[in-house]
């Protein structure tokens, strides 16, 4: 006779934003979401790509780029310690070895401690274009690189 043994349920939050060019702004509403997941009980807080900068140029992408290591992260570090929640953070500017020309796209695991406890770089690019809408692909400003 086998046992069936309860899986506890978890509560994860999926949070929608319309990141642009101001981080503060960006890190507000993702502070917003925070607030909203704890309040749904959620343990888990999963932030879309760009959540931290969407900017108009690839340039301006690799303007703001930063280590991992850097005040960004340390931000968002920050929110999941004050939160006590896991975030995921999809696609954040990293600057890469090549910093004029590239960057990494790179998706952040944090620990309610704020610790990096997994991260990703991108390896398919995005290059993609219409007939309505010409954009520069991102294999141009974004390195492909798998690191955990």
């Amino acid at each position: 006779m086998s046992h069936a043994v309860a899986s506890p349920v978890v509560t994860i939050a999926v949070g929608q934003m319309c990141s642009g060019p101001d981080r503060a702004k960006n890190l507000a509403s993702a502070s917003s979401l925070a607030e909203l997941a704890v309040k749904k009980q959620a343990k888990m807080l999963f932030l879309p790509e760009n959540f931290h900068f969407m900017g108009d140029s690839s340039k301006h992408s690799l303007s703001i780029a930063e280590p991992l290591t850097g005040p960004a992260m340390a931000s968002y570090a920050k929110l999941a310690r004050d939160s006590g929640l896991w975030l995921s953070l999809g696609g954040f500017q990293e600057r890469s070895e090549t910093p004029d020309t590239h960057l990494h796209n790179t998706h952040v695991i944090l620990n309610p401690n704020g610790d990096i406890v997994q991260f990703y770089r991108k390896i398919h690019m995005f290059d993609y274009a219409t007939l309505r809408e010409v954009r520069p692909p991102q294999s141009q400003s974004q390195l492909a690189k798998r690191t955990t």
